[in-house]
């Protein structure tokens, strides 16, 4: 909700990038984030590339949304490509910098195709990598489970990037936003705003509740997807769409009484059918 990825998207425009977005999440492995497992229609399989390295070869722009949920030992996997710009990919390729591209070429008196015969390939110079992350707040009341989220963030990690602080918006900022874009009346994205803050003030909890913070999320992104469907269909039931946006079917029992005691603390609640 802080706009991260919008000022990512106007970064890319402004200087002509391409993207790749390498959606991260929690079980994702070193290898999961160069290559995976494909199968072909008659059953064979192949290595597929993944967006990462499409980028590190088209010179686009990578960006890793979420590297707060993989752990140290899948982040250890960028080191090598940030600081030297080399990779060893899990099917034998290997991606190296343009410098030392043209070294193998001259030294050995190799083609491009010699080389791409060797399953070596240069990787683009203008290739970038962005990482978004959300930082956990730390608190005297700070559970083990909280402290482990923020894991990620060690002293090799601290090294890989240059950090840009992105403060969220005022309630007012994304309020504003929200009804520009979608044309939603104010009246039911005050009710929204003050569900959603409620919301996202589990996150920074300690109790169980926080469980639903952690099974769902409620981005600006979202919070427009509803307003949208409130704008055009006026009748639309806000607790009907709340619940469907944060998968409420498919969340465990303790998050899914949680959701319910926010939408009834911010005064949402189902619309009473009428039968004639």
């Amino acid at each position: 909700g802080s706009g991260k990825t919008v000022a990512i998207a106007e970064f890319a425009r402004r200087f002509g990038y391409g993207v790749e977005t390498v959606y991260l999440y929690k079980d994702m492995t070193a290898r999961d984030l160069v290559q995976r497992r494909g199968t072909r229609s008659g059953g064979s399989t192949f290595w597929e590339n993944s967006g990462l390295v499409t980028a590190a070869l088209e010179g686009k722009i990578a960006v890793l949304d979420g590297l707060q949920w993989v752990g140290p030992g899948t982040i250890a996997t960028l080191q090598r490509l940030v600081q030297d710009r080399e990779i060893s990919l899990p099917d034998g390729t290997f991606l190296t910098n343009a410098q030392n591209y043209a070294r193998l070429m001259h030294e050995n008196k190799w083609t491009e195709k010699d080389l791409a015969s060797r399953s070596i390939y240069p990787i683009h110079p203008s290739f970038r990598i962005i990482a978004t992350a959300t930082v956990t707040p730390h608190h005297s009341h700070a559970t083990t489970t909280q402290s482990q989220e923020s894991a990620w963030l060690t002293e090799e990690v601290a090294t890989m990037f240059s950090f840009v602080k992105v403060d969220g918006m005022s309630g007012d900022e994304e309020g504003r936003i929200i009804q520009a874009v979608t044309g939603c009346p104010p009246a039911a994205v005050k009710r929204l705003l003050e569900f959603a803050q409620k919301f996202r003030a589990l996150a920074e909890g300690g109790g169980h509740e926080s469980v639903l913070a952690k099974s769902a999320s409620l981005s600006t992104r979202q919070l427009i997807r509803i307003a949208r469907r409130i704008a055009a269909y006026p009748t639309e039931d806000l607790y009907a769409a709340i619940q469907r946006t944060c998968l409420s079917a498919f969340l465990p029992g303790l998050a899914k009484q949680a959701l319910e005691d926010v939408l009834a603390d911010a005064g949402i609640r189902p619309q009473k059918i009428t039968h004639q």
